[in-house]
């Protein structure tokens, strides 16, 4: 069998060329643009891959996703800053609460709450039948394998429905939910660490249940405790059945997120991550729940298993799938229980992933599930203060040069925090800027592209640069397809 090193430009027609004829045709474009990505295959400092001259699938395998323990805060500030997706092996403590639980935990934990299925039909039309309630009788509702909705899934995607529980984050924003089920004993009491099922008002039952399932909500030792507001508010629950799972998906926030595993010491959940595709489908929810499947852009870039107790950490603009792969136990008392994955969830901002949001930028501004981060990178790119942008790039960076060394007050080609701040102090009232800056951090880990811990002149004037053409472009496209989509209507196409 032939094996080619092509990269994308190669494979699609380019430059780079000869062979380029053996997989156009042969390989649809999307897929050809995902494999061979060569912007991701840089900045990971990846190999370029091998491909057959017939089929990509016979050489694509995911890579694995790294494993760490014992890191220090500066380390783990440094994997999230470059984006590196990584499973944390001692995330938790044998001390936390909720490292002894199993799924059947929340049964006797929160009675008469609610718990919702996803991925079903229910679901789409907001059928109340969509909803399980934590009732404290056998009925192991959270063991069982339900199909899901999505059709014509990969082999090897999840098939069954998890449960979820927003509570912690949605309880006060979305009253209307209704949370607890009508009143009903629902068994359990305040000594077995319950929500007492007679605490006077539903409202003040909710209330109390708030506290003890944000206090489940630790954080590793190598997490800054200035996350420690943000994790509590974005706490999230999943319980997952055996083969259940979460459909490959984008979260639409701007956040870091670790996802933890519990339950018994036997559980597996098997994690897979891609980046966004160099081209996004601009269009709304063309990357929630499972879409990628149906719109065959889904080839994983990393795989990685996390047991109880550990972790993975990945961030804004990786499609994600978790699914349980825990094996059968030996010997156990309730061995559907024993199968079921805990998943806890929460978003963390300090430190940003800026990297990705430097290195991926013209792919994420058109993605429109991170819409809600542009204006954070604009801040990052720009130090907070307005700049006109060009699309040309020559314009664009004599612009830059400008603004930089502005910046740098005493033209030592490095820029300062304080620098930063005299010149934000300066044109105060001049120029349209922001209230509050990135942390010194996030603007550092931004701009320092050789890594050397200082924000170097030439390094703010490329990232400057840069930021205003992909931006200049984006919104040139946008009224362009606007423009369109207009006439489209008008002709009365739709």
């Amino acid at each position: 069998m032939m094996v080619f090193f092509l990269s994308a430009a190669a494979a699609l027609g380019g430059a780079a060329g000869s062979d380029s004829w053996l997989l156009k045709g042969v390989v649809p474009e999307k897929e050809l643009q995902i494999k061979l990505d060569d912007s991701l295959l840089k900045y990971y400092g990846w190999p370029a891959t091998a491909w057959n001259e017939t089929s990509l699938r016979d050489a694509y395998h995911p890579r694995p996703i790294e494993r760490h323990r014992n890191l220090t805060k500066d380390e783990f500030a440094r994997l999230v800053a470059r984006g590196i997706p990584f499973i944390l092996e001692d995330a938790s403590d044998p001390d936390w609460d909720i490292s002894s639980w199993r799924c059947s935990s929340f049964n006797k934990e929160f009675p008469n709450f609610k718990f919702r299925q996803e991925y079903s039909l229910a679901q789409i039309r907001g059928d109340e039948s969509n909803l399980e309630t934590f009732s404290g009788e056998a009925d192991q509702w959270w063991t069982q394998k339900r199909p899901n909705n999505f059709n014509n899934l990969p082999d090897d995607a999840p098939k069954y429905t998890p449960f979820y529980w927003d509570f912690a984050k949605a309880w006060e924003s979305e009253p209307e939910r209704g949370w607890l089920a009508a009143d009903g004993d629902g068994g359990g009491d305040m000594d077995g660490g319950g929500v007492a099922p007679r605490q006077g008002s539903q409202r003040a039952r909710v209330r109390s249940a708030v506290g003890r399932v944000q206090g489940l909500a630790r954080l590793p030792r190598c997490l800054s405790e200035e996350n420690a507001r943000e994790t509590k508010h974005s706490l999230e629950f999943w319980l997952q059945p055996a083969e259940s799972g979460s459909a490959a998906h984008i979260d639409g926030h701007c956040s870091s997120t670790m996802a933890f595993t519990f339950g018994a010491p036997t559980v597996q959940k098997r994690w897979r991550l891609q980046m966004v595709p160099p081209k996004p489908t601009p269009l709304p929810d063309a990357y929630k729940d499972g879409m990628v499947y149906a719109g065959k852009e889904w080839f994983p870039q990393w795989e990685g298993t996390t047991a109880h107790g550990e972790a993975i950490v990945f961030y804004p603009g990786m499609l994600h799938e978790g699914m349980n792969v825990s094996p059968i136990p030996a010997a156990a008392e309730d061995p559907l229980d024993e199968r079921c994955i805990i998943g806890m969830t929460y978003q963390f901002n300090t430190p940003m992933a800026t990297g990705l949001y430097r290195h991926f930028y013209e792919r994420f501004r058109r993605l429109d599930e991170l819409r809600p981060c542009r204006r954070g990178v604009k801040d990052l790119a720009l130090f907070g203060v307005e700049l006109p942008l060009f699309a040309d790039t020559d314009v664009a960076n004599k612009h830059a040069s400008q603004r930089a060394q502005e910046i740098d007050a005493d033209s030592d080609g490095i820029i300062s925090k304080a620098e930063v701040e005299a010149y934000r102090r300066k044109i105060g009232g001049k120029t349209k800027m922001t209230a509050q800056l990135p942390t010194w951090q996030d603007l550092v880990y931004f701009h320092d592209l050789n890594d050397d811990g200082n924000l170097d002149v030439v390094e703010a004037v490329e990232n400057m640069q840069k930021f205003s053409v992909v931006e200049a472009l984006a919104r040139r496209e946008e009224k362009q397809r606007a423009k369109k989509q207009r006439k489209s209507e008008s002709r009365g196409d739709l």
